[in-house]
């Protein structure tokens, strides 16, 4: 009886350690942060691929609920869906998802890892690497989202710098105001924001920049490929480590932390040198020790 009672508790301490990895795509970025979460997760880990197929998600999703794990760590759109609408009495933590509550990823039993860094990460970049720029311009739309430019008005003046606001809606608009800019802000942080930012506007708001000398920070680094200055973004391995020890501290140590969203904790940084080199900008010696990556 004794023996049995060991075995039980054993098989009870391995299980709350376990967990499942959820894979949306087959993507570079998703596959490293499932590597990351696997290589830092203190239990067993399964590693399931979606491949983005919704009908293959859901046959994962009902072999999961015939032995439902103890805990979810899902990467992208599709997984952390399939996750809180097919398996939501499962624990979730959710990761690389955009717009999450648009896309119905939320519930008592679920936890994100925030897409984009916060904006108080994202200014201390810009000391390191624009250390005379003091005014920020930032392009709202009728469309886009309120909570961000306004957390990053307010952090940006208890940092010392200012954010002047530019309201747009059509591309004409974009070219008279990027006629002047110049003379108004020292600098433009491009925000996350899909009724803007199209091929067009980017194209145009970067061609108009780079003849202005004025530099253009975002939190994409297909945008800093595109043509901006630099990225700030989540770390991809970093964000594997932080969903790690999330999972285990909530669902194996028991901490309640269902229904919040964690700002990422690992910077990374994407410089463009060609970009550097229109702008004619020099960078101070130390600087470079916090770039991750360069592009040509």
């Amino acid at each position: 009886l004794m023996l049995s009672l060991l075995f039980s508790l054993c098989l009870s301490a391995f299980a709350r350690e376990s967990a499942v990895v959820l894979i949306s795509d087959s993507i570079p970025e998703y596959q490293e942060t499932a590597q990351a979460f696997v290589d830092s997760y203190k239990g067993q880990v399964q590693v399931f691929h979606l491949e983005g197929n919704k009908a293959k998600g859901m046959k994962i999703a009902q072999d999961l609920a015939s032995d439902p794990p103890p805990a979810i760590f899902a990467i992208g759109a599709k997984a952390a869906y399939i996750s809180t609408q097919q398996l939501s009495y499962i624990p979730c933590v959710y990761a690389m998802v955009h717009d999450p509550v648009k896309y119905g990823i939320y519930g008592d039993k679920v936890t994100g890892i925030a897409d984009q860094p916060s904006a108080e990460v994202t200014l201390a970049q810009i000391r390191v690497f624009l250390p005379k720029v003091k005014k920020i311009g930032v392009f709202i739309t009728d469309s886009s989202a309120v909570e961000g430019p306004s957390d990053a008005a307010q952090t940006a003046e208890a940092m010392g710098y200012e954010i002047e606001f530019i309201r747009l809606n059509s591309n004409s608009e974009l070219r008279k105001q990027m006629s002047l800019l110049h003379k108004r802000v020292d600098a433009i942080w491009l925000m996350p924001d899909p009724s803007f930012i199209t091929p067009e506007n980017f194209h145009t708001l970067i061609m108009m920049a780079n003849r202005n000398r004025l530099p253009v920070l975002t939190n994409s680094d297909l945008l800093t490929q595109a043509g901006s200055l630099f990225s700030v973004t989540p770390d991809r391995f970093g964000v594997g480590q932080q969903a790690a020890n999330l999972v285990y501290e909530i669902y194996a140590d028991r901490k309640d932390y269902g229904g919040m969203t964690f700002v990422p904790e690992v910077p990374r940084v994407t410089f463009n040198e060609q970009s550097q080199r229109i702008l004619g900008l020099e960078l101070e010696p130390f600087a470079t020790g916090f770039i991750d990556d360069w592009i040509e």
